[in-house]
């Protein structure tokens, strides 16, 4: 028998506080025993634990476990608990609201890789704030993130996930850098004076660097240059620095990263490139 317990059930000069206050840290730090071992069961499949977690009395023993630090950990670590967690959006939003649980997720490869080829599992994370604070603290989960088509679909969709990005220039570089990433550059005067089509569909707008001075109109004047956002145009300023990037936190006025749903054009004089990520749905 062990000293646990003993303890519970009053042995070994056990008194009930004593036992309750022991069993309730247990608890906190392993969590709800029978979801983790629901979870940490060899045959545990996304259909099997949904039936599970379909209980109100279950989801709370695992919103429970998601607080648990070494439950969390555990979880994370285990590509089949992963998956069947990753298919269930009432468990993916549980996992999401969690700083303990995100922790765990965002410093597992296994698990950073199974939530990014989820779109479930993604929605969920891009619609908190939590979770986005954690995933772009990490260096490692954030350029996952970056490289998942699917991951990227959902932050660029979500209010939330995009707000949070674009306040991190460690954050813009990774996604700049992302193997998903279309670069397109014009030289001084090559297309002006027309309004150029990037792309026609959904994608996310990244990045516009420009490159010395325009058609010399004065620094800072934005009366002339724009990208077109689902035919809303957002004008850029003339700037003489070569080379200067208008969607940096210092830009004035500064184009942030942001989702187009019908197409990106560009309308410009100066030397550009225009980076953006094409999306699917």
């Amino acid at each position: 028998m062990s000293i646990l317990t003993e303890l519970i059930s009053g042995g070994a000069g056990g008194g009930e506080p004593v036992a309750q206050e022991l069993l309730d840290h247990y608890i906190l730090l392993n969590g709800d025993s029978e979801a983790l071992s629901v979870l940490l069961a060899t045959g545990v499949t996304p259909a099997s634990f949904a039936t599970w977690l379909s209980d109100p009395a279950k989801e709370a023993k695992f919103t429970q476990l998601m607080s648990a630090p070494n439950g969390a950990s555990a979880v994370a670590a285990s590509t089949t608990a992963m998956n069947a967690v990753a298919a269930s959006s009432t468990a993916m939003t549980a996992v999401a609201a969690s700083s303990t649980t995100m922790n765990a997720v965002a410093a597992s490869g296994t698990a950073m890789n199974i939530v990014i080829a989820s779109s479930t599992a993604m929605n969920a994370v891009a619609a908190s704030t939590t979770a986005m604070n954690i995933v772009v603290a990490s260096t490692t989960a954030m350029t996952a993130v970056a490289a998942s088509s699917t991951a990227m679909t959902a932050v660029a969709a979500s209010s939330t996930a995009m707000t949070v990005m674009n306040n991190s220039s460690v954050v813009m570089n990774i996604i700049y850098n992302s193997p998903l990433i279309t670069k397109i550059t014009h030289a001084k005067g090559s297309t002006w004076p027309t309004e150029t089509v990037l792309r026609t569909g959904i994608g996310l707008f990244v990045r516009l660097t420009t490159f010395g001075t325009g058609a010399g109109w004065g620094e800072g004047n934005a009366a002339n240059e724009f990208l077109g956002f689902d035919y809303t145009s957002i004008h850029y300023s003339e700037r003489a620095a070569n080379p200067y990037n208008h969607t940096s936190l210092t830009a004035s006025p500064r184009l942030p990263m942001r989702r187009f749903a019908n197409n990106i054009t560009q309308k410009g004089y100066a030397a550009v490139e225009i980076a953006f990520i094409p999306l699917n749905n």
